[in-house]
């Protein structure tokens, strides 16, 4: 997978064949179709390396931060800065994975799993009582979801998109709906 990830780095998808990310891994080709029999199933298995990553940042943050404006904002801003890192691979997978061509299962399994991420950040705020206690948990978690995703879609879409102003504003928008008074 990291000999896709520097080839996709570097060039879009429709211009890296099979054989060079196999050459570039030091395996076969074969090999390479046995682990992935297309390269959207590579992307979709790149995919879940983001929902791994977003499951990382939410830990930290559970275990560094002790209060909610600070650990949602380093989940939301950290992401921002890991797909700012590599912004060429992170476009080609959120196209990929936005398409309806991707495999919808899968898709829902990485909506899941960044669902958690996130209720897990809701859920250790609302045990210290920073929110309030009719707070549904898994509405917050489907927002934090959703507004991510589609601060993704707009800067995919629009590369001057000021995506890191817009999720600060967005901790803001949640927290001043969510908190305790």
């Amino acid at each position: 997978m990291n000999a896709a990830r520097v080839l996709l780095a570097e060039r879009d998808v429709d211009s890296v064949r099979a054989d060079e990310i196999a050459e570039k891994a030091q395996i076969s080709r074969a090999t390479f179709f046995n682990y992935y029999p297309s390269k959207a199933d590579l992307l979709t298995d790149l995919g879940g390396t983001i929902a791994n990553q977003l499951e990382a940042i939410a830990k930290e943050a559970l275990e560094n931060y002790e209060s909610l404006s600070k650990a949602l904002r380093h989940v939301f801003l950290d992401g921002a800065r890991r797909i700012r890192k590599d912004e060429q691979l992170a476009r080609q997978l959120i196209d990929h994975l936005t398409r309806t061509t991707s495999d919808t299962d899968e898709r829902r399994r990485l909506l899941d799993r960044a669902h958690c991420a996130y209720r897990s950040v809701f859920e250790k705020a609302q045990d210290r009582g920073e929110l309030r206690p009719s707070s549904d948990l898994d509405f917050l978690s489907e927002l934090a979801t959703s507004t991510v995703n589609g601060f993704l879609v707009n800067w995919f879409n629009d590369s001057e998109y000021p995506l890191e102003q817009r999720l600060e504003a967005a901790v803001e928008a949640i927290l001043a709906a969510s908190l305790a008074e």
